[in-house]
């Protein structure tokens, strides 16, 4: 899916996109374009550091529009899939079989179960994905070195398929480890809410969604 210029006029901080271009010599901004870029900088590229190369890329190429014009047209170029909804970050897609990798880590249980503890045996399960998915980023670094790839909204499905269906309740929404108090006993762990949706977390075969990178 490729941005419409709607979706980048509203969500960037840029000029108004503009109506027309005119009949100036235009050079076209294709998928092959961000690929070789992105390929450069090791696959992940700031959208804004990626949006000025390109623009100077467009000019060597004898495109004669104002830059501030060539902005608008490759931003709205980006393949929605490239982009994470949780940071400025544009990233070419990871292959399938360093997905399965990430998945299968073994350090998501012990990072679930750090998680707990430090909070004192439970969390909801949005607190415990959030907690996980920004604190296991050095240790992602040491097992992986393609970690600068790996966007948030992937490594949060990675955080909920990982958490034990044991810790789950069906009657709130906390996560908690098996010797957690149950809900009532007092501070953090009385916190009611709705049911954890069981598609989502305790399933290793949770099919990762598309994340709207904007929403």
């Amino acid at each position: 899916a490729i941005w419409s210029t709607a979706v980048v006029a509203a969500h960037f901080p840029l000029h108004p996109l503009p109506v027309a271009m005119g009949k100036r010599t235009r050079a076209s901004c294709g998928r092959h374009l961000i690929d070789e870029e992105l390929k450069k900088a090791g696959g992940v590229m700031p959208w804004r550091a990626l949006r000025d190369v390109l623009v100077a890329r467009l000019h060597q190429a004898g495109d004669e529009h104002a830059s501030v014009e060539l902005g608008h047209r490759v931003v709205a170029s980006i393949p929605e899939e490239y982009l994470d909804k949780m940071d400025e970050y544009v990233r070419l897609p990871l292959s399938p079989a360093l997905e399965a990798k990430l998945a299968a880590w073994s350090g998501w249980k012990s990072a679930v179960d750090k998680a707990l503890q430090t909070a004192g045996g439970a969390l909801t399960w949005r607190e415990l994905r959030d907690a996980v998915s920004k604190g296991c980023r050095a240790s992602l670094a040491n097992n992986f070195p393609e970690s600068q790839k790996f966007g948030t909204a992937f490594l949060r499905i990675c955080v909920l398929a990982s958490i034990p269906k044991s810790y789950l309740s069906k009657w709130d929404d906390l996560v908690r480890l098996p010797c957690a108090p149950s809900k009532g006993a007092g501070g953090s762990l009385s916190k009611l809410g709705r049911r954890a949706p069981r598609a989502e977390v305790g399933s290793a075969a949770a099919a990762p969604p598309s994340p709207s990178p904007l929403s």
